[in-house]
């Protein structure tokens, strides 16, 4: 067959995929799923209200040219940037679509560089073109891009790949260090990456989309599945310079992404009240669980406290399985071995919880199996 040599020996790296084990005990405790994010705040009766005035003929044809310009009108209206243009911005089914694209048809796939542990899917894409992966720990270096900013200053990469925030620790890389790295990445030549998947969380000051047209090799990518609570409509965006929106237009592919997908994003854009509420639920769910185990022996990796993962570990025992034992679903450290060598499941990365009951049940197992000491 004419297929592409390096697939023979290629396996993708993820973590949807895993196979997770069903939660075995004898107390018939009901799962917990902190694997994945499974919450919603939509009110059903906003989605049918939105959706309503939907024709057969709006949903068997393509979408119009108009409907994806408002769409990007009102992402730019979001970050009240005035140097931003439609032309700045590519709409796609979803983050992992736009950057399966950037990867296969706009970059030069021979040499990228990350940060480990980090969203493992994007790097594993990367292989799968024949190139080759890097990265810098975070860990033991206190979460710096220290040696990000030296590595691609003194030796050529074709991409640097950044999700921030980071995803398996929720840790928040600042606006400056990124601006540090983008200004680096100009001179070098390298195409820098910033996912931003988790990035509606923060306030928008925070995000490297201020960064656009400052720096020519920039691109950066969001998501409707995170903060706004709806993966399953595969709607995602992506902001570049100038000069890269005038080549990637050329390679772009139209009519993403569905019409019913455009109506909902733009309903999710339109609704600053849900975004708002997810964020503070957010905040207080994860104080809770943090200052909880704060007084155990699982510690927590650095991470903000707006974002709704978290990265746990406790030495010299399996947490992935510990959890699977108390009906907890967790994502184990393994799945991101690839990006960081070091990582087992001694660390889990964590996912909030659905609702504060759920959060206290979770205290509440690892109370009842010793992990968390009475003082």
């Amino acid at each position: 067959m004419q297929i592409q040599k390096n697939l023979y020996q290629y396996k993708r790296d993820t973590y949807t995929n895993v196979n997770i084990q069903t939660p075995q005990n004898t107390d018939n405790l009901p799962t917990i799923h902190c694997n994945f994010g499974s919450k919603c705040l939509w009110n059903l009766d906003d989605i049918i209200n939105e959706i309503e005035n939907l024709s057969i003929q709006k949903i068997s044809a393509y979408p119009k040219m108009s409907d994806i310009n408002l769409l990007k009108e009102t992402i730019i209206k979001k970050y009240n940037n005035k140097k931003l243009t439609t032309d700045n911005i590519f709409l796609g089914h979803g983050t992992f679509n736009i950057l399966e694209r950037i990867i296969h048809k706009l970059v030069n796939p021979k040499k990228m560089i990350g940060v480990g542990p980090q969203f493992n899917e994007i790097p594993s894409e990367f292989v799968s073109t024949g190139g080759k992966y890097f990265s810098i720990p975070l860990i033991e270096n206190n979460f710096s891009l220290d040696k990000v900013y030296e590595s691609i200053k003194n030796e050529l990469y074709d991409v640097l790949y950044i999700d921030n925030p980071n995803n398996p620790t929720g840790f928040v890389f600042n606006i400056e260090d990124i601006s540090k790295l983008a200004q680096i990445c100009d001179k070098t030549g390298t195409i820098l990456i910033i996912d931003e998947a988790y990035g509606d969380f923060l306030d928008n000051n925070m995000s490297s989309i201020q960064l656009i047209n400052t720096f020519q090799n920039i691109i950066v990518v969001r998501s409707f599945s995170k903060g706004f609570c709806l993966p399953s409509i595969r709607s995602g965006y992506m902001i570049t310079s100038n000069k890269i929106a005038k080549i990637y237009k050329e390679i772009d592919v139209p009519f993403e992404p569905s019409y019913i997908s455009i109506k909902l994003s733009l309903m999710a854009l339109n609704d600053k009240i849900l975004l708002n509420n997810y964020r503070d639920n957010t905040i207080d769910l994860k104080k809770y669980i943090i200052d909880k185990l704060s007084i155990s022996n699982i510690f927590i990796l650095p991470t903000n406290p707006n974002i709704p993962i978290f990265m746990l570990y406790s030495e010299n025992k399996n947490l992935y399985n510990y959890f699977l034992s108390i009906n907890i679903l967790t994502v184990g450290g393994e799945s991101f071995k690839n990006t960081y060598s070091k990582l087992d499941n001694s660390y889990v990365r964590m996912h909030i919880p659905n609702s504060i009951d759920e959060a206290k049940q979770i205290i509440s197992r690892i109370e009842n199996n010793n992990l968390i000491q009475n003082l």
